[in-house]
């Protein structure tokens, strides 16, 4: 381990074979000056579109990134804007469902949860009538043979409703049947 004196001596040595070093750490205030005016010559030096960089005297903002994903404004209903992934198709089946559950299934449930009742079997067939159950089945087996992004837009409707519901939906979709 190297002793205190020697180190200091080191450090000295250091500082003198470099001038640059003791004319900037002379002054804080004139090493910030240096800094900063270096910073702006930098940025004023290269030559940039008006609309990619802001030039202001007190900020400097980066230029922006084009996302073709990027959305205006943030929707907290749909955080991953998938809404604008989806074919006209899957949004009929995803608003078709949406309806079915807020209409049929939210009522049964907020009644069955203030008698602590069970799961009615009535709303299953209901679910069953609307092509719900067993949707990616093949037609030829009694299924709706929907895709599997159709089937989850529907379980998405069904577990906004509740979760109990889109979990004997899921079992009756693939154990079931």
């Amino acid at each position: 381990m190297m002793p205190r004196s020697a180190f200091y001596r080191a450090l000295g040595r250091s500082f003198l074979h470099h001038p640059q070093r003791i004319a900037s750490t002379a002054s804080a205030a004139s090493f910030t000056d240096n800094i900063t005016s270096r910073i702006r010559s930098l940025s004023t030096d290269q030559s940039h579109d008006k609309e990619d960089i802001n030039h202001n005297e007190d900020t400097v903002t980066p230029p922006s990134i084009k996302n073709p994903f990027s959305v205006k404004q943030f929707s907290f209903q749909d955080p991953l804007n998938l809404a604008s992934l989806l074919t006209k198709e899957e949004t009929a089946i995803q608003s078709a469902a949406h309806n079915f559950c807020q209409s049929e299934l939210q009522p049964q449930i907020l009644l069955a949860n203030r008698h602590e009742d069970t799961l009615g079997h009535e709303q299953m067939r209901r679910m069953g009538e609307m092509g719900m159950l067993g949707s990616t089945i093949p037609e030829r087996y009694g299924g709706g043979e929907m895709s599997y992004v159709n089937y989850g837009l529907i379980a998405t409707e069904v577990e906004r409703v509740d979760s109990s519901y889109r979990s004997a939906m899921s079992v009756q979709s693939s154990l079931v049947m």
